[in-house]
């Protein structure tokens, strides 16, 4: 299929590094122009860099989405110097991993705060435009753990089960509207997610950050007579 974002604007959460920036970066070359949001400003303005030497515009907006103000902060940002966006990507996500028994309410309130809470708002920031506007692409990054139970992962996984929830609920209330919803669920990933260094080439075994882009481009595709409301990704062998 033919990828063009050409005139659209997008905006990707967590776009720092791993899945996001590759999403930012894909979207970049095929046209768009992409609002980064994160809070490693450093980070954010190397990839604003690679996009605007593809000929698009990038828009650093650092933001800690753990505090609902600063969300609201980063968006109003964004329309100040641009206009609603086309496109928004909730990326952002993060887990604490190991025994329910040994976990922390703090684990467990910063995992849903960020997975969900900070989803629910950037969805809520964007979705009033593109609801009167009747056209706009919701792409929300869960992954297999919200499709599994996994030993060791159960905040993690719940908060990800809460993402096809909400993603699943929202596709039916807005279809009417025009408006697209797509959940994107990778298996695992070769990011710094879990404190790895990425692991680069031909790697079966993994999937790459620039994989998870390619579907998020199919997600964001115009279409006339569909959507794709969701995509497994998973290793080509087995971890």
């Amino acid at each position: 299929m033919e990828h063009s974002l050409r005139g659209k604007t997008a905006v990707v959460t967590g776009a720092s590094s791993g899945i996001g920036r590759a999403i930012a970066l894909a979207f970049g070359r095929v046209g768009a122009d992409v609002a980064l949001i994160a809070r490693r400003e450093d980070l954010l303005k190397v990839t604003a860099k690679e996009i605007e030497r593809s000929g698009n515009k990038a828009l650093v907006v650092p933001a800690d989405l753990l505090d609902p103000k600063q969300i609201s902060r980063a968006f109003s940002e964004i329309r100040k110097h641009w206009r609603d966006p086309d496109i928004l990507v909730n990326n952002a996500g993060m887990g604490f991993f190991g025994p329910l028994v040994d976990s922390k309410l703090e684990e467990y309130e910063i995992t849903f705060n960020l997975n969900v809470r900070a989803l629910y708002l950037c969805t809520k920031e964007v979705l009033p435009a593109m609801i009167k506007g009747r056209k706009g692409t919701l792409i929300n990054i869960s992954s297999m753990a919200g499709k599994m139970g996994l030993a060791g992962s159960a905040i993690y996984c719940a908060s990800k089960y809460a993402v096809m929830g909400l993603s699943e609920s929202l596709l039916e209330e807005v279809r009417g509207h025009n408006v697209r919803v797509a959940v994107i669920c990778p298996g695992l990933v070769s990011t710094e997610f879990f404190g790895r260094r990425e692991v680069k080439g031909n790697r079966p075994d993994f999937i790459q950050s620039e994989d998870v882009a390619q579907a998020a481009l199919l997600c964001a595709s115009e279409t006339q007579t569909a959507t794709f409301k969701e995509i497994v990704i998973r290793p080509r062998r087995p971890v």
